[in-house]
């Protein structure tokens, strides 16, 4: 039992490191896909659309998605 305790407060303490080892780069995107969604778009999103950007995990899904976010609301598309 101990060493399963043991286990658990090593795994928490790994968890925590990676997570204040963040480059602040990383953060400040974070920071700004955050913004992006609870501010600069929260009252045209839908609310499957924002539970789908909030479930993307990398900042290139959220880059694509927020293209698409706008090629949908684009009242003048281009033709090809």
């Amino acid at each position: 039992m101990k060493r399963f305790l043991s286990c658990i407060v090593m795994v928490g303490v790994v968890l925590v490191t990676a997570a204040l080892a963040q480059t602040p780069a990383k953060r400040e995107f974070a920071d700004t896909y955050q913004k992006w969604i609870d501010e600069d778009v929260i009252y045209i999103v839908t609310p499957e659309e924002r539970a789908h950007f909030l479930a993307l995990t990398d900042d290139v899904a959220h880059d694509s998605f927020i293209v698409q976010f706008w090629e949908k609301r684009n009242p003048s598309p281009a033709e090809f």
